[in-house]
């Protein structure tokens, strides 16, 4: 008998551990599709609705800092790469549910790219890229003086 009760025990609490660890991928996903709402004052009023009615986005965002930051990560890749969503539509017919799925394709956000290239790849990109390169100057002058000089001659003969 006691050897029944042992196992379970082990079963619901390794049943109790699978949910809870589901729970938190799905307060992590809900969380992440706030965060992609692209308007600005939509997206802050649906993370701050969510923060106030799910306690588990909550803990998880207070006892997971690192967690939070590599999920808000993984959205700002998706949002700079693009991405596509299904909409699920539901309507009853005849006494019938029935289910509408349409894809759609979000386009990557160029601001979303400019501010992983500028935080990621600070060494290869910029926002405003330094002017001031002598050798390029140079090039660009001699170009124009040649052109001046072709002008020059064409109108002489």
């Amino acid at each position: 008998m006691a050897k029944k009760r042992k196992s379970s025990i082990a079963s619901d609490l390794h049943e109790y551990e699978k949910n809870r660890s589901q729970s938190n991928l799905n307060s992590i996903e809900q969380l992440v599709q706030c965060c992609l709402i692209p308007d600005p004052k939509q997206r802050k009023r649906a993370v701050v609705e969510l923060l106030e009615s799910n306690s588990e986005v909550r803990k998880l965002m207070d006892s997971n800092p690192k967690l939070l930051s590599s999920e808000v990560e993984r959205a700002l890749l998706k949002i700079a790469t693009g991405y596509t969503v299904t909409d699920v539509t539901k309507r009853i017919s005849n006494g019938r549910v029935l289910m509408e799925y349409k894809e759609r394709h979000i386009p990557p956000n160029q601001k979303a790219i400019e501010y992983w290239l500028n935080n990621r790849s600070a060494d290869k990109w910029s926002s405003s890229p330094d002017s001031g390169d002598d050798d390029t100057l140079a090039k660009l002058d001699e170009i124009l003086k040649g052109v001046k000089a072709n002008a020059t001659d064409s109108e002489a003969k």
